[in-house]
């Protein structure tokens, strides 16, 4: 039977409810749940007003606002926060969260559904403003989510996916593009992307959505389910659920021109050589003078003179994945009531299950197999495949409101995240002989690689409230503290394990923290806030920040801050844990072969391993000068010392005193060994300007809104190891952090709304970047760095709705609408399998028509 994606039955214990129960098993609990209330009482109030009726309950003057810990709506202004709210979400075509948040010209450089394929460690999805993933902080309503579950001891991986929660339920999502470890603690070093959920639903809607892509492959369906009763503010109570089912369909390397892996001509050198990339390919058979490769082979290298024997070539990397098959259910659901008209109980329930398959280049564990003979066979029918089984479910319960003139906010959240990983390859003892002359299904068999998870607690307690009037205006404080609790649970499931069998660690935290608006003249006001972090193994840390706004005019403002930072390590790098993540032993040459296929790279925990530090400055004047024109530009600088991770095997190698503390060399039998120990290793620094400009204009065709959004980087380096120099990634491809920083990356949309009508247009575009690839250069298949450049990304997307009525509206559009393929690139973290694409800078899925509905019930 053909080789495909058949997940087996998991422990469900650990990994939470089946998939085709999700909804059925949550309605009776559901039923007595809580949750809290996002909208600002104004609005609330005058909605009420404009019913005809009175609102019952207290309406409380404040809401939390990412960065602050002031429940005061004043003090958005004070912040970089960049808010999309639900009528953004709506005009922007996305379908789901990673797709509205990829979009934005602060994001850079994020994981995302593609990544490292041919290995199976792509598919988290992520997060990351000015391109600093590791030091960007997502939260659900103001709490943290539980890490992505696969946690490393070579690698940090402590980021939230994006991809669980369902896009119908956000309210609005805030983008705080300044450092917030003051308020947050860890990660929050280059900024926050807060995500809220909607306060209430009225009515039923379902919608429903298709994607479909210009080629084989990458097509999209989803279909949302929302439904509430009730309002908190005139009822007292109110409910509501959001329901999110989706299927992606694969994406191979060979459906897409951008990501064609035949041999590519891309130069010649200085003495007139060809310059060639050659795919990821088995050798196949010799040819002779004037004939031709068979079918689905490539004569290598493609510059041997046509008279000449040569060898032809099989080529794998168009049976890799360029995105995966995934399938999503997510569920959220809220209740809040109002116990009097003080104090408000609330709780939610997420729930998130995801199916994810990688296609990949050759069987997991193949030892002794000729597979350059049997690979033509094999797949066609049905390549190996890797797949992730994810599970995922947070709870948050709490009481707010008012007592004694304070606000406060009680919340308690519980969270887990589970994953399970399965290699699907050919059964090898069901084999024939010798392989068959023409492609035919295969008989395939699973094998468990590995099951992990990662659980949170987290208590917190907030307060809120102001003093006697100044002369200048009303000082507003905020106070509160949390504890934490991180487990981290692994457990190898393969029979030739390359890691360790079973890791279980844990760490507790505690924080408090406090936060002073403070008004100076009557047009000037001062921030001021501090957290003390006690972490537990990692130590403790000390933060603060201290911002300042002037404004200037009628409506122009001056704002800017200066402060600290911190990003703890994992559990998993701060234990003395051993954990081989590369192993290249293959039993039966590397006793003959030592020195070439008998190695393997084992990370070590580091007890002593410190928490990054940061420092951070901005500083935006921003302005409106009519009702129709306004602009901002900020400017942004952070600086993170002691950078945490393990040294990679080529700076071992290089490196003479490196090697000698962590290199031991292979004998016969006994496999070389690189131990790549976690430590501290060197600094970060990163600047740039954020820019705005809007234009909004009637007309009698209806409301224009051209808008200009983009980021200028200015600067970018980093040092890899301690006592190195540093490096700049500005422009260019660093390979010892497989990352890169364009100098600039903008967003140009132009829309227009007119009644029913509404349309736009969005330019994106990305500077390029040099890199130096590694090329086939000649016939003799020398490969030497060569230096180039890879020119820039843009496209364009267009987007419409028309509200045919109040009950249905129609939903379409077309990505890359000029079907743009982005430039090549052949140096990045997944260049030795797929040479030309890096899904993290450019989308590959080529030009895309949406088409969708959403109907009110």
């Amino acid at each position: 039977m053909p080789l495909r994606h058949r997940p087996e039955p998991i422990d469900r214990c650990r990994q939470g409810v089946s998939s085709c129960a999700l909804v059925l098993a949550l309605l009776p609990p559901l039923a007595c749940a809580a949750s809290a209330s996002k909208a600002l009482a104004g609005e609330a109030q005058a909605a009420d007003e404009a019913l005809g009726g009175a609102s019952d309950y207290r309406q409380f003057g404040g809401i939390e606002i990412t960065g602050s810990a002031i429940l005061n709506p004043r003090s958005r202004e004070a912040l970089p926060v960049t808010v999309l709210s639900r009528r953004d979400i709506e005009l922007s075509g996305a379908r789901n969260l990673a797709e509205l948040l990829h979009g934005q010209s602060v994001m850079l450089g994020f994981g995302e559904s593609g990544g490292l394929n041919w290995s199976g460690l792509g598919g988290q999805v992520s997060a990351a403003i000015h391109g600093y993933e590791a030091g960007t902080l997502v939260l659900l309503n103001g709490q943290r989510l539980a890490p992505f579950p696969a946690q490393r001891v070579d690698k940090d991986v402590s980021l939230a996916e994006i991809s669980q929660i369902p896009l119908n339920a956000v309210e609005r999502i805030d983008i705080l593009v300044d450092g917030a470890s003051a308020r947050y603690g860890s990660d929050a070093i280059a900024g926050v992307v807060n995500i809220i959920t909607r306060h209430h639903t009225r009515q039923a809607d379902i919608s429903v959505h298709h994607t479909q892509a210009d080629g084989r492959g990458g097509a999209m369906s989803d279909v949302q389910f929302s439904w509430g009763r009730g309002r908190l503010e005139s009822e007292g109570q109110a409910f509501q659920i959001h329901a999110s089912v989706s299927e992606h369909a694969m994406q191979l390397a060979r459906d897409r021109r951008a990501t064609d892996t035949a041999p590519q001509l891309v130069g010649t050198d200085a003495q007139g050589q060809a310059q060639y990339v050659l795919p990821f390919s088995l050798p196949g058979p010799s040819i002779a003078p004037g004939s031709a490769c068979p079918e689905a082979y490539f004569p290598s290298p493609p510059t041997i003179p046509v008279e000449a024997t040569r060898a032809c070539r099989y080529d794998l990397s168009q049976w890799l994945s360029v995105y995966p098959s995934e399938q999503r259910r997510s569920l959220f659901a809220s209740y809040e009531r109002a116990l009097n008209k003080d104090h408000v109980v609330f709780i939610d329930q997420l729930l998130h299950q995801e199916a994810q398959a990688f296609k990949v280049g050759a069987p997991w564990a193949a030892h002794g197999f000729n597979w350059a003979a049997w690979a033509p066979a094999m797949l066609p029918t049905g390549s190996p495949e890797r797949t992730r089984d994810k599970s995922n479910w947070r709870s948050n319960l709490g009481l707010r409101g008012q007592w004694a003139g304070t606000e406060y906010r009680l919340g308690l959240v519980l969270g887990q995240a589970s994953m399970e990983e399965r290699a699907w390859q050919p059964d090898l003892s069901t084999l024939p002989s010798s392989p068959p002359a023409t492609a035919a299904p295969l008989q395939a068999q699973g094998l468990a690689l590995d099951r992990s998870s990662t659980q949170l607690a987290a208590l917190q307690a907030q307060l809120s409230g102001q003093w006697a009037d100044w002369p200048a205006g009303t000082p507003r404080w905020g106070a509160g503290w949390s504890v934490q609790q991180e487990r981290h649970q692994y457990r190898n499931l393969a029979r030739n394990a390359i890691a360790d069998d079973a890791v279980d660690v844990q760490r507790q935290q505690w924080a408090v923290f406090s936060e002073l608006n403070l008004p100076l003249r009557e047009r000037t006001e001062a921030n001021v806030s501090f957290r003390f972090d006690d972490l537990g193994i990692s130590g403790n840390a000390w933060t603060g920040k201290v911002g300042l706004k002037q404004r200037v005019g009628l409506k122009g403002f001056l704002r800017g801050s200066l402060g600290t930072g911190f990003r703890a390590p994992s559990p998993m790098q701060s234990l003395p844990l051993a954990w081989t993540t590369l192993s290249r032993i293959d039993p039966v040459n590397c006793a003959a072969n030592p020195g070439s296929v008998c190695s393997r790279y084992v990370a070590v925990g580091n007890p002593a391993l410190q928490a990054e530090r940061s420092r951070q400055f901005w500083l935006g004047y921003h302005n409106e000068p009519s009702p129709r024109w306004s602009f901002g530009v900020d400017y942004w600088r952070f600086t993170v010392s002691d950078i945490f991770g393990a040294l990679s095997r080529d700076d071992i190698l290089n490196n003479p005193e490196f090697k000698a503390l962590y290199y031991q060399e292979s004998s016969p039998g006994v496999p070389a060994q690189y131990t790549g120990l976690n430590q501290n290793l060197g600094q970060l620094q990163r600047s740039g300007l954020d820019y705005r400009l809007q234009h909004r204009l009637p007309t009698d065709w209806g409301r224009v809104r051209v808008s200009l959004h983009g980021t200028r980087y200015l600067h970018a380096q980093r040092s890899t190891y301690p006592g190195r120099p540093a490096v700049s990634e500005l422009g260019q491809y660093l390979d010892q952090t497989q990352s890169f920083i364009p100098k600039n990356q903008l967003n140009l949309t132009a829309s227009l709304e007119r009644d029913q009508h509404a349309y736009s247009l969005v330019f994106r575009h990305i500077t390029g970047h040099s890199e130096t690839a590694m090329l086939l250069l000649n016939h003799e298949e020398s490969r030497y760095p060569v230096r180039r450049y890879v020119n820039s990304n843009w496209r364009i997307d267009f987007n419409g709705r028309y509200q045919a009525s109040s009950k249905l509206t129609w939903l379409f559009g077309v990505d890359n609408l000029l079907d743009r393929d982005p430039s090549p690139t052949y140096q990045h973290p997944n260049a030795g399998s797929l040479p030309v694409a890096d899904t993290r800078y450019g989308d590959y899925r080529g030009r895309r028509l949406k088409v969708g509905l959403k109907l009110g019930i």
